[in-house]
């Protein structure tokens, strides 16, 4: 009974690593317009956009092929699914605007689901 334990509880922090990753992308990137929700390939994906000295960039995070992904590249750029590093094994990533200021975000894994709920100070857009 206790291995069972311990191996569920594995489970749930592996889970919950991935939730809390993407939070606290999220709340690095908090600023005006610079988080927003779209569709990329067969899913939802975060779009963290970010100013520096030699212009826009954006952080995406997505799935794709049984993998979390993150990818940072200029907003023009056009690229591979396959092309972001991969971040941990997730199956899928479904994510809802709640509010003006609030992020359903649901991680699917071989493990199960996890949900949390983030708060984006600066408000979130979502594009179809």
């Amino acid at each position: 009974m206790l291995f069972r334990s311990a191996a569920s509880q594995k489970k749930n922090f592996a889970r919950e690593t991935i939730t809390d990753y993407i939070a606290k992308k999220i709340s690095h990137n908090d600023a005006r317009g610079s988080v927003s929700i779209q569709s990329l390939g067969d899913g939802d994906a975060l779009y963290l956009s970010d100013s520096a000295e030699s212009g826009e960039y954006v952080t995406i995070l997505y799935t794709y092929h049984g993998t979390l992904r993150e990818i940072y590249t200029k907003p023009e750029n056009t690229f591979s699914l396959d092309a972001g590093s991969s971040i941990c094994e997730a199956k899928s990533l479904e994510l809802k605007k709640i509010s003006d200021h609030l992020i359903q975000c649901t991680v699917t894994s071989k493990d199960g689901k996890q949900s949390i709920y983030v708060k984006v100070q600066s408000g979130v857009t979502a594009h179809e």
